[in-house]
């Protein structure tokens, strides 16, 4: 039997090769060595699961049979510290799936791997298991649950405080990060050293960590408690999340725009951040963003902060408004509605909507008034009213300045010319309609108005 799955075992690697071995039963033949006593070929059949998981519709295949209940069942039964590891890393992999993650609930998984991200006998170990409940939380709310019940969530904070190996505490910021989507687990963070500790993580010289870190403060953010807390006690932290925007790193700049976006939506912490630099900053990355997720994230960012103050003002005159036309283009859906957000925000300036409209964003918008998303179409409808009640002022005032002055005459042409007599069409108002100032008086007596 092992030279069988050793076959399979260098197979699956080939997409054409793993559809024939499972449209023949190969892949169940294969999961049912899993319950295998011997160690070569139970730790053979595991490896070969893990490849396979990487296929999305053979984790689909998997989530069919007893394979997720059969790896959890190795993780009970085997002191080999080696098959736990391809165990844990099969189990990682085929959690991406949401069907396997909630079998790994089933089976009493997380609570398992919870016991062991404790273990510091073994870091790759560790690694291995951050990275499941990582996969697993992401995309399961009763992982998140169990994660948080079974002590995982103290765990994985705890191991932050040393910030020891990097892959480890790349997979733990991840794995927190997954977690704080639940709102019982994000004020625990808050509430605890959590939040500090991913604070100071930004930190760190690993471009994954930070972008990890940057993506769990997005999270964090989101809830009001934590927001009170960040204000009280980590405000001095603002200028370290404002220099992700610098960050070599794609992905770390992406995720810093997206945890600045929620921070803003509260006006202290947008103004601080706009004393310190914040529009620059966005408008020299607006300029250079080149993937969808980074575009997505920088519009969306845009669309927090052009409200306040003069920041519109100031993003047109950085030259950050004409980019955003081309965002229109993108096949993500999600790049051209932030968008358009941002471009309702930056069209309160009139300068901007001339930028706008030269830009060629008439055509793209007035097509988006059709979208089936009510709030993307009123805020293209925002935005065009913006840019046409700016055209027709412009329109107004050019025409305003090739008009000659009207003959205004003097007190002494009045007193030569005949008074008007009282008519029902053109009543004589009293000084009392007119006003009693001083300045009404004023012009009256000089003949300006009558």
């Amino acid at each position: 039997l092992l030279p069988v799955v050793l076959v399979i075992q260098e197979l699956v690697l080939d997409p054409g090769a793993l559809a024939d071995l499972h449209s023949i039963g190969a892949i169940a033949r294969l999961l049912q060595c899993i319950r295998s006593t011997n160690e070569e070929i139970l730790m053979s059949a595991i490896d070969a699961t893990c490849r396979a998981a990487q296929n999305a519709e053979m984790r689909a295949v998997i989530s069919q049979g007893t394979g997720m209940k059969d790896l959890i069942g190795v993780l009970n039964r085997s002191g080999n510290n080696e098959i736990l590891q391809m165990a844990v890393a099969s189990i990682s992999a085929c959690s991406k799936s949401p069907d396997n993650a909630e079998m790994v609930n089933t089976a009493g998984g997380i609570e398992i791997m919870c016991s062991l991200l404790g273990d510091d006998k073994s870091t790759a170990l560790q690694i291995n298991v951050a990275g499941a409940l990582w996969n697993a939380c992401l995309v399961s709310q009763r992982s998140r649950d169990n994660f948080r019940t079974c002590g995982g969530l103290q765990t994985a904070v705890a191991l932050l405080q040393g910030q020891g190996h990097g892959t480890l505490t790349e997979n733990v910021t991840g794995l927190l990060w997954a977690a704080a989507i639940d709102q019982d687990c994000c004020k625990a963070l808050g509430t605890g050293e959590g939040m500090r500790l991913i604070l100071s993580l930004l930190r760190s010289k690993q471009s994954r960590v930070q972008a990890n870190a940057c993506g769990a403060l997005s999270s964090l953010m989101e809830e009001a408690s934590n927001v009170l807390i960040f204000r009280t006690k980590l405000l001095s932290g603002v200028p370290i999340v404002l220099d992700m925007l610098s960050a070599k790193s794609r992905e770390v700049q992406a995720n810093a725009c997206a945890a600045i976006g929620v921070m803003c939506k509260h006006d202290e912490l947008l103004g601080i951040m706009t004393e310190q630099g914040l529009v620059a900053k966005l408008s020299l990355l607006i300029k250079t963003a080149q993937s969808d997720p980074a575009k997505k994230q920088i519009a969306f960012c845009i669309a927090q902060t052009a409200g306040w103050g003069d920041n519109a003002c100031e993003f047109g005159k950085l030259g950050a408004v004409a980019p955003l036309v081309q965002y229109l283009t993108s096949l993500d859906k999600e790049v051209g509605s932030y968008a358009v957000f941002a471009m309702l925000r930056l069209s309160s300036d009139q300068d901007n909507c001339e930028r706008l409209r030269l830009a060629g964003a008439v055509p793209f918008l007035t097509n988006i008034l059709g979208s089936e998303d009510s709030l993307l179409a009123h805020a293209a409808a925002g935005s065009l009213c913006h840019i046409r009640f700016a055209y027709a002022s412009r329109m107004v005032d050019f025409q305003l300045q090739e008009l000659q002055p009207g003959r205004i005459r003097t007190a002494e042409q009045r007193m030569r010319e005949p008074s008007r007599p009282a008519s029902a069409a053109s009543p004589l108002r009293p000084l009392g309609e007119l006003g009693s100032s001083l300045y009404v008086r004023r012009l009256i007596e000089t003949g300006l108005i009558y």
